[in-house]
């Protein structure tokens, strides 16, 4: 797994705090506060497994975070 990528306890510690976050502010404003809150990409929220998966939900950017793209 690249530096920066999610691990669960920390996966969840984000959700945790964007849904705080998101009583003052948008969705929006709320993610990108939680993410450099916990110092981590956007694209370290999903797991490698769930990407490969789900292959059209995912650009190549999300392939290449976790070393599986092109």
């Amino acid at each position: 797994m690249p530096s920066g990528g999610i691990q669960p306890k920390e996966f969840y510690l984000h959700e945790v705090s964007e849904s705080t976050l998101m009583k003052r502010i948008s969705y929006g404003a709320a993610h990108d506060a939680s993410l450099l809150k916990y110092n981590v990409s956007p694209y370290s929220v999903y797991a490698p497994e769930v990407i490969q998966a789900n292959p059209g939900n995912f650009n190549e950017n999300w392939r290449n975070f976790w070393g599986f793209g092109q």
